[in-house]
């Protein structure tokens, strides 16, 4: 793919759009980057926040709303829809097609939001780093209490053996 073209009116046909010059392809770089990030990020914090188990119902809630708000020609869809606007993948598509076919110049909004959502997930990064720590703490305490009470349980039914034990047991004690 050829970005070293001459830019092109808003008018007419061009073989190569290409609003930046020699620096599309940059653009097109950073623009896919920053979209990795805010990805990334927020999947990392809400893995931070949510735990092992639950982590796989979040990617495929976030998988399938970023792709349908994405390739989904929102305009078309029933008002609810609207929050697709602000989700990563919606601005990455809409991004990458005002740069590599020149659609419609909003490459700006699509990095503000971009960027509003690394902002946000990176401010809210070390506040689920501290509550995962926090939780992994309490379930490692409460792991050891359990365990420790079992050991307690163990220990007085070797010395006090139960009914069940004692009955079972017998002819070993004889022997």
């Amino acid at each position: 793919m050829p970005m070293d073209r001459p830019k092109a009116a808003h008018d007419q046909p061009a073989d190569n759009p290409n609003a930046y010059g020699s620096g599309t392809f940059l653009v097109y770089w950073m623009g896919n980057w920053i979209g990795m990030i805010a990805f990334g990020l927020a999947s990392e914090n809400m893995a931070m926040l949510l735990g092992t188990p639950w982590t796989a119902l979040w990617l495929i809630f976030w998988v399938i709303s970023n792709v349908a708000t994405g390739f989904y020609a929102l305009e078309l869809a029933p008002g609810f829809y609207r929050w697709g606007y602000g989700w990563p993948m919606h601005n990455v598509v809409e991004l990458t097609r005002s740069i590599l076919f020149d659609l419609h110049p909003r490459v700006g909004l699509n990095f503000g939001i971009l960027f509003a959502w690394v902002m946000a997930d990176t401010v809210l990064f070390p506040l689920c780093c501290y509550y995962m720590r926090w939780n992994t703490a309490r379930v490692k305490k409460n792991s050891a209490k359990v365990e420790a009470d079992w050991h307690a349980k163990m220990t007085k039914e070797r010395e006090q053996p139960g009914l069940l034990a004692r009955v079972t047991t017998l002819g070993d004690k004889k022997g």
